[in-house]
């Protein structure tokens, strides 16, 4: 695909739109912006609309947007998300704001990709304001949905230098390496806005296969779990499953070549419960069958820690740890703490000062009580009778229901909160309430009006998990879940029409930075 090369000057904010002769395929966008706070800061795309202007670009929400870098020599390459820029016939590039410079000055666009058709020729429009009023260009959104450059330049000051320190530096610190775009997509992805807890459930399963689909094992010759933070808390999983207390470890702390009748000799004598293979500065392969061999000798558990050679173990260009070991650990990254994630601490302790983060907060508290209230008016009993904070309690066990069975129905319709435990319970597994907080709907957007709406939505998936628990034969909680998942469980046109409309009124509000 031909760049289209363009140099031209704007005022605060630019559109710009380009056609092409036949649909195309983008995999990423360059700009070279001015200098002196002058390049714009950030870019937000729409592909095949017609007509748009500034109102519409301000109040649309793109196909894709950036954070765009600052007064960085050379050519600025912006990858897309490439599975939306599919069948582009035309592309409207948005500029809406710059460096703190009077105005906007772009030297140059270009766009890689594929044309579906031999014609490649790119026409350009370019639309700009000469005298922008700034009352028809502010920014609704909330602090939520800004950009690291609007959100805390500082930040975003700090990693553009770092880029730029790895990209001119000659990395061979034998633990690192760069991450892959998918990668950093999926870690920077919605996966953020949720965790797991307890063992890995069919989700986790899910994503241990997939992880681990690069090893040649049949998969019910292992169980994976991916969810330690780092390595040495993995390690640590390992030691306290396999030993006791004052059992032995033994593992070769020399970074010499291994001498593996030393070996055999040392454990014969010494009797460990646990042989460690593994190190951060040894060059050779390991032999893993000898090493198993002198562990069945001595009744000793054998692992290794292939941290370092886990990419070489996958590729199959050094031996597998796997057939031998009885517990293999690794990570994808080596030391900390870990710099990205400080980055975005610094980022939310920043906004956690700002009066925009203080108001929020007051709208958590008072969208809760008005949840908290329409549960009452509809009968519920709330633990200590309401909420001064984030969270209502309610308590179930006046209705003869209990949090794990609502829990489930309700997850099933689009909605999802917990089972929780309330006082006087005696089974943490099938507790008499359940929890409900405010915060993330808020984050969305959600007022007082959507919350009491969300009440009575949870209302009628409550008298759904009531009638199916009158309808299944057993009385424990697996004949429930397993009634609720079969062809008889009769209610679940209901389950989808209150799906249906929670769906509705949740598309309404979009997730943040997605």
């Amino acid at each position: 695909m031909n760049p289209a090369n363009v140099l031209f000057l704007v005022v605060l904010s630019s559109l710009k739109l380009l056609r092409f002769t036949s649909d195309v395929k983008i995999k990423s966008i360059s700009v070279v912006g001015g200098a002196d706070g002058t390049s714009p800061s950030k870019m937000r795309a729409f592909i095949n609309r017609e007509g748009i202007d500034f109102s519409d670009a301000q109040n649309m929400q793109p196909i894709q947007e950036w954070d765009l870098a600052e007064n960085l020599q050379g050519v600025l390459e912006y990858q897309t998300k490439y599975s939306r820029f599919q069948g582009v016939g035309n592309l409207t590039l948005h500029f809406p704001d710059n460096f703190g410079g009077d105005a906007t000055q772009i030297h140059y666009i270009g766009l890689k990709g594929e044309a579906t058709q031999l014609k490649r020729d790119v026409v350009a429009t370019i639309v700009y304001e000469l005298m922008p009023n700034p009352s028809d260009h502010k920014c609704e959104s909330s602090f939520i949905d800004h950009g690291l450059s609007e959100a805390d330049p500082h930040v975003r000051t700090i990693i553009d230098k770092e880029k730029q320190r790895q990209f001119r530096s000659l990395e061979l610190i034998a633990s690192e390496n760069f991450t892959s775009r998918a990668v950093m997509e999926a870690v920077g992805s919605c996966l953020t806005n949720k965790y797991s807890e307890g063992l890995p459930a069919k989700a986790g399963n899910s994503m241990s296969r997939k992880g681990f689909g690069c090893i040649s094992l049949r998969w019910k010759e292992v169980g994976v779990n991916v969810q330690p933070l780092s390595g040495s808390p993995a390690n640590f999983e390992v030691y306290t499953a396999l030993l006791n207390p004052h059992d032995r470890i033994m593992a070769d702390e020399s970074t010499g070549i291994v001498d593996y009748d030393m070996l055999e000799k040392t454990a014969n004598l010494f009797r460990p419960k646990l042989i460690i293979a593994g190190a951060s500065a040894y060059p050779r392969d390991f032999d893993y069958p000898r090493m198993r061999k002198i562990a069945d000798a001595v009744g000793a558990f054998l692992m290794m820690d292939m941290a370092h050679i886990s990419g070489l173990v996958a590729a199959s260009v050094v031996a597998d740890p796997f057939e031998y070991c009885d517990v293999v650990t690794t990570t994808t990254h080596k030391g900390g703490p870990h710099n990205h994630t400080i980055g975005g601490l610094a980022v939310c302790l920043n906004y956690a000062q700002s009066p925009e983060f203080r108001a929020y907060q007051n709208k958590v508290v008072s969208n809760c009580r008005a949840l908290a209230n329409r549960l009452i008016e509809l009968g519920y009993k709330l633990v200590s009778g309401g909420t001064d904070n984030h969270l209502v309690l309610v308590d179930l066990r006046p209705l003869g229901i209990d949090g794990a069975r609502v829990e489930k129905i309700l997850d099933m319709s689009s909605i999802t909160l917990n089972k929780n435990s309330v006082p006087g319970d005696k089974s943490a597994q099938v507790p008499g309430g359940i929890r409900i907080g405010s915060p993330a709907m808020t984050t969305r957007g959600f007022t007082e009006k959507e919350f009491i709406a969300t009440a009575d939505f949870i209302h009628e998936g409550v008298k759904i998990a009531l009638e199916a628990k009158r309808s299944v034969s057993g009385s424990k909680l697996q004949d429930f879940m397993k009634f609720i998942g079969s062809p008889d469980f009769a209610l679940m046109d209901l389950v989808s029409e209150l799906r249906m409309r929670v769906e509705a009124l949740t598309t309404q509000f979009p997730l943040p930075g997605l």
